[in-house]
């Protein structure tokens, strides 16, 4: 065991109750404060925490006692602190999306090489126990030649939920395939691999008066051959979980919420499963699994001390955002996007 890493965070909403309590749950970090455009949040944060409340960011970036700056702001927010971050030497780990153009989300990425410091985007549901077993299973070929893969995100947001910076392309970077269904495409990206060619349409079905989507579906074709659907939309029923389908000549799996839900294969003696594997939450909750969560910290303070590559990089958040760009390139064109 090393020396502790110092973690400061920027950004005291709600999503920051996970990421403390990863934090404090494991032995080789240690949370030296945080701040908040609210401050008197940033206070009380710091005082249930016994820790620091920062005025600003600056002030946060240059305490020399924080190696780890963790990103919890509005993605738009991103590019300025990335670029302060890299600029004083810490290490990142940024909530999804990183960024609201892919352009300047490739820019920082490149700053950040070229500073040393590693940049990590959280994707905390790679290490769901459901995600990791798929992955166990397509490097281990039981699922043979992979053929197609479905991406699912069914869920509901009420009007009010559009009344902030949601409602915008320039402040959100997109809709529901930006915000919501980023997580999911991500796993889907990460077995399926490359992507050559995508056809998509947007829309706005449900809320007609913002001006990111609501509703998307794309058609996918990857290098490897295989093909790829995605279906999102905030405009459905509530309590419909999110589903990742891959289907192999060997066999299939599916995830329903954060469960493999089915999974068979004519090349494992583990052919099946009935009873689900299971990780702490579904995906449309609100909440995070920490359990999860804490795997992805311990993925990043061992690329920090080994000097590695982390599970998430930036680069790879740059390249799903490439093809959220041209979903939405497609839609605007009418046409077959080639990457």
């Amino acid at each position: 065991m090393g020396e502790k890493i110092g973690v400061g965070l920027i950004g005291c909403g709600a999503i920051s109750k996970a990421h403390i309590q990863a934090i404090q749950e494991l032995p080789d970090l240690n949370l030296i404060g945080v701040t908040d455009r609210d401050v008197s949040l940033a206070a009380r944060i710091a005082e249930s925490t016994n820790t620091k409340s920062y005025p600003n960011s600056i002030d946060l970036v240059s305490d020399p006692d924080i190696n780890l700056v963790v990103l919890l702001t509005p993605p738009y927010y991103h590019e300025e602190l990335i670029s302060l971050c890299a600029n004083h030497g810490k290490h990142i780990l940024a909530e999804k999306p990183v960024g609201v153009d892919v352009n300047k989300i490739k820019t920082y990425v490149d700053l950040c090489k070229q500073k040393g410091t590693q940049l990590s985007v959280v994707s905390q549901h790679r290490f769901d126990p459901s995600a990791l077993f798929l992955r166990e299973k397509i490097d281990q070929q039981k699922l043979g030649k992979l053929i197609t893969a479905n991406c699912t995100v069914h869920w509901h947001r009420p009007k009010s939920y559009y009344d902030s910076w949601h409602r915008s392309k320039s402040l959100a970077g997109g809709g529901v395939l930006v915000v919501q269904a980023i997580h999911t495409i991500d796993l889907m990206l990460w077995y399926m691999g490359d992507v050559e060619t995508v056809f998509g349409y947007t829309d706005r079905a449900v809320h007609t008066d913002i001006e990111v989507e609501d509703t998307a579906v794309a058609c996918l074709k990857f290098k490897s051959g295989a093909h790829g659907m995605i279906s999102a939309t905030t405009g459905t029923y509530p309590g419909y979980p999110s589903q990742l389908d891959i289907f192999g000549s060997s066999g299939s799996i599916s995830i329903v919420g954060d469960e493999v839900s089915f999974y068979s294969s004519r090349l494992d003696q583990e052919n099946s499963i009935t009873d689900g594997l299971k990780g702490e939450t579904n995906l449309d909750h609100g909440n995070i699994s920490v359990a999860s969560l804490k795997a992805q910290y311990k993925d990043v303070l061992s690329a920090i001390r080994n000097q590695s590559t982390p599970v998430v990089t930036g680069d790879e958040a740059a390249k799903t955002f490439t093809i959220l760009e041209a979903i939405y390139e497609s839609s605007r064109a009418g046409k077959a996007i080639r990457l």
